[in-house]
């Protein structure tokens, strides 16, 4: 079909995500399996959120150019409900799970120009997944209580807006 891709000319997964599968191994490595892709393509994880996709674009594009790889496969996949209760509304309204697809080839894109990053951890307590992290590890582990199922993501709504508006 018009959209069908031979497997074995993908040389790179690309992955975005802020809730993967397991914390090891990476998830990009078990969708190379799962996808039938050959040993040879490359995995990748890497964690990011609203800018996951543009990051992505670069990754790709630096891939392509220092010719690592031809054929390059651009995943973006959240499950955000995991980690949200389900009473939860101020967070259920924002959050949900989806995911993307997009190849890149080499040869194919000329449409993208250079990129400008930038980065302030300074926010980060106000959008947050405490447990699981090798910091509170053991909290992942600890049986919550049935009545009281508190969300893993928090969030300051007003905080977290007056530091994105800041920015």
């Amino acid at each position: 079909s018009e959209h069908s891709i031979e497997r074995s000319s993908i040389d790179f997964v690309l992955l975005c995500t802020q809730t993967p599968d397991y914390p090891l191994p990476t998830t990009a490595c078990l969708l190379q399996q799962q996808l039938g892709l050959r040993q040879e393509c490359g995995a990748l994880d890497f964690n990011l959120g609203c800018s996951g996709f543009v990051y992505g674009l670069a990754l790709a594009d630096g891939l392509i150019q220092s010719r690592t790889a031809k054929r390059i496969l651009l995943l973006t996949a959240e499950t955000y409900s995991k980690y949200i209760g389900p009473n939860d509304r101020s967070l259920r309204t924002i959050f949900g799970d989806a995911a993307a697809a997009r190849r890149f080839d080499a040869g194919q894109q000329a449409s993208l120009r250079a990129f400008l990053f930038g980065s302030d951890g300074s926010g980060a307590d106000t959008l947050m997944v405490t447990d699981g992290g090798a910091r509170r590890a053991e909290q992942a582990i600890k049986p919550r209580h049935k009545k009281r199922w508190k969300s893993r993501l928090y969030m300051d709504g007003p905080e977290l807006m007056s530091f994105t508006v800041m920015a």
